[in-house]
């Protein structure tokens, strides 16, 4: 941002210039300056047609160049800050695709292992979502929802085995009656 300061030249006419730079803090450290301890900033307010603002803004003359050893501080800050935001994405995208133990069977061939780190929820269904198939995100009541990490993959054999165990418990395998049935989402093997 520029900021216009009146100027008379030697004749004593009146020029506008536009030479003192004034920068927000994060700018100044973007340039590798940090500000002095003793810096006070100027508010400046801003607007336009969408709204307006105010931040506070530095002259150089407040900040000084950044040593290289709070340069590389700042940098495995920001290293790490930013594998912490990776961290939180991908546990993110882990519990959205978390399932039943019969989703997992039945759509994944896995089956539970760790009964234990199962989590009550409750889905919902939004309009235009491709989950309208699914009978959980249907359903009136919370389910016990599992990870992939909780999970091991079956042969045919134990699919089977567990599929017919079901249906011996519970009824249909191909489309479930959550109106109509006990099963709550944990594993019934």
């Amino acid at each position: 941002m520029y900021r216009e300061i009146i100027i008379k030249d030697e004749k004593g006419n009146i020029k506008r210039h536009t030479y003192e730079h004034l920068l927000t803090e994060k700018q100044w450290l973007k340039k590798q300056r940090q500000l002095r301890k003793n810096a006070t900033g100027e508010l400046i307010s801003w607007s336009n047609h969408y709204g307006g603002g105010q931040a506070l803004y530095f002259e150089e003359a407040e900040t000084k160049v950044m040593s290289k050893t709070e340069r590389m501080r700042r940098e495995k800050a920001k290293k790490k800050a930013k594998l912490e935001e990776e961290k939180k994405r991908q546990l993110e995208l882990e519990y959205e695709n978390a399932r039943t133990s019969y989703q997992w069977l039945h759509d994944c061939h896995r089956k539970i292992i760790n009964s234990d780190n199962g989590f009550h929820v409750e889905k919902y269904r939004y309009d235009n979502d491709n989950s309208a198939d699914d009978p959980f995100y249907l359903a009136e009541m919370p389910y016990f929802y599992y990870l992939e990490r909780d999970t091991k993959p079956v042969d045919e054999a134990e699919y089977e085995r567990l599929k017919q165990l079901y249906i011996k418990k519970y009824g249909g395998w191909e489309h479930i009656d959550l109106d109509n049935t006990k099963y709550n989402g944990k594993p019934w093997y």
